[in-house]
């Protein structure tokens, strides 16, 4: 038997019993090298303050967007609320009634065009009834004639 080791398990890199420990020992040396860098980038890296950051944020409320004053009482309060979102709701009330005369108009636009259709197709039945009609009178007179 032949023990010299041949070209492929040249190319694998197995001779002997020393390529397997070596490929063993490669994962452990790369986790070693890697932990032992992000020990030294944690030292150079964590000595700064992290950064503060104050977030300044105005508080608006609902009053002050409606264009109420504070100090108003509630009675004047309220009456201007309502003043100001009487144009709001008049708008929408106005939209609503927009889009219901369109929804009447869109249907009224499909029933003239069902009944255009019907009519269309009532003048072609009453258009072959006649001509159903006068074919059968010419065949009745030309059945007498030849009689």
């Amino acid at each position: 038997m032949n023990l010299r080791p041949t070209s492929i398990t040249r190319a694998l890199g197995r001779t002997g019993g020393r390529g397997a420990t070596r490929s063993a020992r490669r994962p452990a040396l790369f986790l070693a090298v890697t932990a032992a860098g992000g020990i030294l980038a944690g030292v150079v890296v964590g000595n700064e303050p992290a950064a503060q950051a104050e977030p300044e944020l105005a508080s608006v409320s609902v009053a002050e967007q409606l264009g109420i004053p504070t100090g108003a009482p509630a009675e004047d309060a309220v009456e201007s609320a309502v003043q100001s979102l009487a144009p709001l709701a008049a708008s929408r009330s106005q939209r609503a009634a927009e889009q219901t005369a369109a929804a009447e108009a869109r249907a009224a636009a499909e029933q003239a065009e069902l009944d255009r259709r019907a009519a269309e197709e009532a003048a072609r039945k009453a258009a072959a009834e006649e001509a159903a009609r006068k074919a059968a009178e010419e065949e009745a007179a030309r059945k007498a004639a030849e009689e």
